[in-house]
């Protein structure tokens, strides 16, 4: 009886682990577009095509702004939540002096910058999940090997 229990207290751990890791889910790019849109929804639409991030910017349902950006460009790490501001700031890596093209539509300007700021309704967890998502969509491109299954919120 001793032995049965010993043998099932070694292998009940590893099945845990085992089981657990097999039903976690890797968290993909798509699934990532779909978080953020989901959050920013009526104010920002995001995609990303080839590397880049296309970020447009609603004011009552109009087109304000239009954002193109080379997600190799971008300081992964740099990516955060502004408690000050109420944005998510993304800024071009140290070498990358204006990487982002911007269009603004009102005024018919373009322009190249080197930090896009996306404003967000803090609720104490959607703030903080969206620049873990957005960092999540930097590291996906910047390496090729990158993965996590670790949700934003």
């Amino acid at each position: 009886m001793t032995k049965h229990f010993t043998k099932v207290l070694f292998i009940a751990p590893l099945f845990l682990v085992f089981s657990i890791r097999l039903f976690s889910q890797e968290v993909t790019m798509e699934k990532t577009l779909e978080y953020i849109n989901q959050k920013l929804a009526g104010k920002y639409t995001v995609d990303v095509r080839k590397g880049i991030l296309k970020l447009d910017c609603f004011k009552e349902g109009k087109l304000m702004r239009h954002d193109e950006i080379e997600l190799i460009a971008l300081e992964a790490e740099g990516i955060a939540y502004s408690e000050v501001d109420k944005q998510v700031v993304l800024k071009c890596k140290f070498n990358q002096a204006y990487c982002i093209d911007r269009e603004l539509h009102q005024v018919n300007k373009k322009t190249q910058v080197s930090r896009c700021a996306i404003e967000v309704v803090p609720d104490g967890k959607s703030e903080f999940g969206l620049a873990k998502a957005f960092t999540h969509m930097v590291k996906l491109i910047q390496h090729n090997k990158y993965k996590s299954e670790e949700w934003f919120e």
